[in-house]
């Protein structure tokens, strides 16, 4: 599986300033999408997705019967109709991208024929003319190294065309147009789906049960479509993506090394157990299947379902009024007294390391916490499990298999605790308090619970839960009850 991005530092704020991230040529971007839907069009103004290169753009029809606009007042510069404010996702959270010549949506969202298949016939559906906005994606200039790779942008195209055009599925959004010497990718706006790690912030496990049962779903759906088609993809984007998992072998040495560092050494019957490990997410066999590369639930926009009594717009802001010749929204005082559910017609985004891997790697985020939680659900007695292994099965029928299935997730679920226990060593320099501390331990006690549940690998997840009690007596701060905290509780 790719390796996890890193945490940023405990004392970064949230948000990492707008002016991190220069916004694309206005000019090249108009002409960008005028030759995508063939009519003349012009940006009316722009939402920073901070903290990352992704914004949402307001288009401006040159008439007001343009379909995909609304008519009011308050234009931006001469000659702009602004669109009607849709519902939008929180300002501070990425709106994420989008996928193949679909058919661009409007607020509200339109729902597509079949649960996650798109309409017959050639490109799926006519071009409609311009939507109301469109999202879109460009490489960071930052120093920390992330989204600075070309090669990102043409895998996140090609998956994401892979889907949509050779495949016909609505799992992702729709890839509208794109300038790869730019590097710069404009997808179908999903709004008002909403990042399902936003629910769960917001409105706790419980309420988000839909959005997450529809998470396991698509990600099983995705496994299910995508089993057997390495091929085809390859077509679309050759070499890239299909190294499977190659950082594996080598996260497990240095997990290994740590170990040994703490006094825990790795029996050798575990030792046999890594071998056999390593050898499944190598070669999946009938588990090889297209992932995103990071499947956690900030990548899952999922629908909403508001009884909606809203005070304030709820805008995003890059901090400034006008960047790059761009006209910016600014922010309001937003408090929502109602309801949010969520489920039903979710997409999957961020394609950026997307590649054939095992395909138990991508719902290893139901069983052990990623980056931003301390906690996870118990995805057996809350049905997730069940409810992706029905949607794998479809494609998949091993996944019907509890032997098959669950050596696969124990494999999936050590490697990834092991992953993030390689940065023992910059966790072990921090602070006492640290909330990243707590979150290891969580993190390789989730890992080995999931095996043992499964009755697979036991040597390696009785090295794991050693390792565990280890940090425990090291940092003492993080000896408590993990069942003290609810699940999905944030890292910070």
């Amino acid at each position: 599986m790719p390796t996890p991005p890193a945490d940023p530092p405990a004392d970064s704020p949230a948000d990492s300033p707008a002016t991190s991230f220069p916004l694309p040529d206005r000019a090249g971007l108009e002409a960008l999408l005028e030759k995508a839907f063939g009519a003349p069009v012009t940006l009316d103004r722009v939402e920073h997705l901070a903290p990352w290169a992704v914004l949402r753009a307001y288009l401006a029809g040159p008439e007001a019967e343009t379909p995909g606009y609304a008519t009011g007042p308050g234009s931006v510069g001469p000659g702009s109709v602004p669109p009607a404010r849709p519902a939008e996702p929180d300002p501070g959270q990425p709106a994420r991208p989008a996928g193949p010549n679909s058919r661009p949506l409007t607020h509200p969202a339109e729902p597509t024929p079949g649960p996650h298949t798109r309409p017959a016939g050639p490109n799926h559906e006519p071009n409609p003319g311009p939507p109301v906005s469109v999202i879109v994606k460009w490489l960071r200039s930052d120093p920390s190294g992330m989204r600075v790779d070309a090669e990102q942008v043409v895998t996140e195209r090609a998956a994401l065309r892979f889907l949509s055009e050779d495949l016909g599925l609505a799992l992702a959004p729709g890839v509208l147009a794109d300038d790869l010497a730019a590097s710069l990718l404009v997808l179908e706006d999903l709004a008002p789906r909403k990042p399902l790690d936003q629910v769960l912030r917001r409105d706790g496990a419980v309420l988000a049960t839909a959005g997450l049962a529809a998470f396991a779903r698509a990600l099983g759906e995705l496994g299910a479509a995508t089993a057997g088609h390495a091929e085809r993809y390859l077509a679309r984007r050759p070499a890239v993506g299909l190294s499977l998992t190659c950082s594996d072998t080598d996260a497990w040495r240095r997990a290994v090394e740590h170990g040994a560092g703490l006094g825990v050494a790795l029996p050798s019957r575990a030792e046999t157990e890594l071998a056999r490990l390593l050898a499944e997410l190598a070669d999946p066999g009938p588990f090889l299947a297209l992932t995103n590369g990071d499947a956690e639930a900030n990548n899952f926009l999922t629908s909403t379902n508001r009884g909606a009594e809203t005070n304030d717009l709820l805008t995003a802001t890059n901090g400034d009024t006008e960047t790059n010749n761009f006209p910016t929204a600014t922010n309001g005082n937003a408090e929502t007294n109602d309801l949010l559910t969520a489920g039903g017609d979710g997409r999957l985004i961020d394609f950026e390391f997307a590649g054939y891997r095992h395909t138990l790697t991508s719902v290893v985020c139901l069983y052990v916490p990623g980056p931003a939680w301390l906690t996870v659900s118990d995805p057996v007695a809350t049905g997730l499990e069940a409810g992706y292994r029905r949607a794998l099965a479809r494609g998949v029928p091993e996944a019907d298999d509890d032997r098959l299935f669950g050596f696969g997730l124990a494999s999936a679920c050590l490697t990834w605790a092991a992953t993030r226990f390689t940065r023992f060593p910059t966790l072990d320099a921090r602070a006492p308090g640290e909330r990243s501390r707590l979150q290891m331990v969580f993190t390789l006690d989730a890992a080995a619970r999931a095996a043992e549940h499964h009755r697979a690998l036991p040597h390696l997840a009785g090295w794991t839960r050693r390792v565990a009690q280890v940090l425990r007596r090291r940092w003492p701060d993080t000896d408590v009850d993990r069942a003290a905290y609810p699940a999905y509780a944030p890292r910070r």
